[in-house]
C-alpha cells in the first residue's frame, strides 16, 4: 500500500489543475476551429507536467522511487488490458442506453483528438496515450490522492480526487467515464503501491477511446457495442484470474 505524507499539499496541486485547466477554458471558449481547440486541449497535460517537473520535485522523486521498488511488468500489462476492457464496456453502454448521443451537438472531442492523433501518427499517439496518461495520473493519483488520505479515509479520498479528475473533461460522457477510471485507479494505486499502475489503466483506456472513435465515430451500431461489451467482460473476468493467480504465488514467495 502506499503511505501518506503530511506535507502533501492538496491546496497547490490542485490550484496547479485549475490554472492550467482555467487558462485552457477560456481559450476554448474564445475559438471556435476544433482543429484549435483540439491542439489546446493536448497541450494543457504537457503544461500540466510541466507545473509540476517546477514545483512538486521532491514528491515527484518520492512517487517514482515507490513505484520503482513495487512495480511488476506482468500487473502493468493486466492493468493495460482492465483500462482497454473499462473503456469498451463503458462506449458500449453508453450506446446501447442512448447516452451516446448527448452533448453531439457541440461535436466529440474524443473523435477530434483522434483525428488528430492520426494526422501527426506518431507524435500524436505518444501526446494521448503516454504522455497524458502519466501526466494526469501523477497529479490525480500520486499528488491529490495520496495528499487526501492524509487527513481522510479512503472513501473520500478515492471520491474527491475522482471527482476532480472527472472535472478535466468536457462532456456528461467523459466525466463519468473519467470518474469510474479515477475510482479504480485510486483503489489500484492504494493496493499497489504503484504509480505506474493506474498509468497503465489511464493508457489503456485512452487507447481504446480513442481506437473506437477513429473507426465508428458518433456512429456505434448497437449490435456491435453488445458484442463489445461481453467481450469486454469475458477478458475482465479472465485478467482477474491472472492477477489472482500472481497474488497467490507472490504471497507463497514472500
Amino acid at each position: 500500500m502506499i503511505r501518506t505524507v503530511k506535507s502533501y499539499r492538496i491546496r497547490k496541486y490542485i490550484s496547479l489543475f485549475f490554472i492550467s485547466n482555467f487558462i485552457m477554458f477560456l481559450l476554448i471558449e474564445a475559438l471556435t476551429p476544433k482543429s484549435l481547440i483540439t491542439k489546446i486541449v493536448v497541450s494543457s497535460d504537457i503544461v500540466t507536467g510541466i507545473l509540476i517537473i517546477l514545483f512538486c520535485k521532491r514528491e515527484l522523486r518520492e512517487i517514482l522511487k515507490e513505484a520503482n521498488a513495487r512495480h511488476k511488468n506482468i500487473l502493468f500489462l493486466s492493468m493495460f488490458i482492465f483500462g482497454i476492457c473499462y473503456s469498451m464496456a463503458m462506449i458500449s453502454l453508453f450506446t446501447l442506453t442512448g447516452m451516446d448521443k448527448i452533448n453531439i451537438e457541440h461535436g466529440e472531442i474524443s473523435y477530434e483528438i483522434a483525428k488528430f492523433v492520426y494526422d501527426h501518427r506518431l507524435l500524436g499517439f505518444i501526446t494521448i496515450c503516454v504522455i497524458a496518461p502519466i501526466i494526469e495520473e501523477i497529479l490525480f493519483r500520486g499528488l491529490i490522492f495520496r495528499g487526501l488520505l492524509y487527513k481522510n479515509n479512503l472513501i473520500t479520498a478515492v471520491f474527491i480526487s475522482s471527482a476532480i479528475f472527472a472535472l478535466l473533461h468536457f462532456n456528461l460522457k467523459q466525466a463519468i467515464m473519467a470518474f469510474g477510471e479515477g475510482v479504480f485507479a485510486s483503489l489500484i494505486y492504494f493496493y499497489y503501491g504503484s504509480i505506474f499502475l493506474p498509468i497503465a489503466i489511464h493508457i489503456g483506456h485512452n487507447f481504446a477511446s480513442l481506437s473506437i472513435a477513429f473507426l465508428f465515430g458518433t456512429n456505434l451500431n448497437k449490435y456491435f457495442a453488445l458484442v463489445i461489451l461481453l467481450v469486454s467482460v469475458c477478458v475482465t473476468v479472465i485478467n482477474i484470474v491472472v492477477i489472482k493467480r500472481f497474488e497467490k504465488k507472490r504471497l507463497e514467495v514472500s
